[in-house]
């Protein structure tokens, strides 16, 4: 077995983005947390605005990635919700 395959690896997302104290300290914390239990664990973080969210948490070993939002009528979510009525 190598490493990498002992460390385990975790996407966050769902925060929106680190634009306030808050969230910033969520996302913080978790990494904490994280690492307390995992040291070697890898952290990807998916962000709505990476850009701004890479220079919040320069600090941090926490790669940041984009997330890209799907719209509420792609094709996916209209498939979804066809799918779902129709039992």
């Amino acid at each position: 077995m190598t490493d990498s395959a002992l460390s385990p690896r975790f996407l966050l997302f769902g925060i929106g983005g680190v634009y306030n104290y808050g969230c910033e300290a969520i996302l913080r914390g978790t990494e904490r947390l994280i690492h307390e239990h995992w040291p070697a664990a890898e952290i990807v973080y998916a962000s709505p605005r990476p850009d701004e969210d890479r220079k919040k948490i320069s600090d941090l070993p926490i790669e940041v990635i984009c997330r890209k939002r799907v719209g509420r009528y792609s094709v996916r979510n209209v498939c979804r919700k066809f799918l779902e009525l129709s039992g």
